[in-house]
């Protein structure tokens, strides 16, 4: 009984781990679709690409947030 238990269980796992790849695949899709030319212009300029990065910083500490929850 313990052994079936174990094999639902890493099912379970399996699937939420296919769930979690498929998530950040589409995250990491929708991220390379909005970089443009206007991005990477924005990225020559000093001052703008600081801003640009802290925002960077910021949507990724979300992402992790949101993940762990």
């Amino acid at each position: 009984m313990a052994d079936q238990f174990n094999k639902q269980q890493l099912l379970l796992a399996r699937e939420v781990a296919i769930n979690i790849e498929t998530f950040l695949d589409q995250v990491s899709n929708d991220i390379a679709s909005y970089r443009s030319a206007e991005v990477d212009r924005i990225n020559r300029v000093l001052r703008t690409r600081a801003m640009a990065e802290a925002m960077s910083v910021h949507m990724q500490s979300e992402l992790l947030v949101t993940i762990g929850s």
